[in-house]
């Protein structure tokens, strides 16, 4: 089952995190509590937990502005941050946990900088190749 994390809610974070493969400083609670410090955004990490363990995560940060309205971005201030999961049919949950998130927070858009490397040949009612999906 897919949940919406906190980082900061959980004191394992980031042991729990850093032992996933391709995992980052941008998957850490400390960039969360930066962005989340600094600019107000909110951390909403699609995360799947099976028995206390971390399965996969797509950091993503809420972010409203009133220049740009409200809106998804995984994650700010990171050039690139792969979303931690082993296979498309995971990271399609991931993907469609934060689309309807986004729809029911009235995201008008999801941007997402990785997970390319599942992407190439799917159609989520939005376009991949800016790496935004309007909502």
């Amino acid at each position: 089952m897919i949940t919406v994390v906190d980082p900061a809610a959980r004191t394992d974070w980031d042991e729990k995190i850093l032992s996933l493969p391709g995992s980052s400083f941008f998957h850490t609670s400390m960039w969360s509590d930066v962005l989340k410090e600094s600019y107000r955004y909110r951390p909403v990490y699609f995360t799947e937990i099976e028995d206390g363990d971390i399965k996969s995560v797509l950091p993503v940060m809420g972010v409203e502005s009133f220049i740009t309205g409200k809106r998804g971005v995984s994650l700010p201030f990171s050039d690139y941050c792969e979303p931690l999961v082993g296979d498309r049919a995971g990271f399609n949950a991931l993907l469609n946990a934060a689309l309807e998130f986004g729809k029911r927070e009235g995201w008008k858009y999801f941007e997402i900088r990785g997970g390319s490397r599942f992407m190439n040949g799917e159609d989520h009612s939005g376009s991949f190749l800016g790496h935004e999906i309007d909502l």
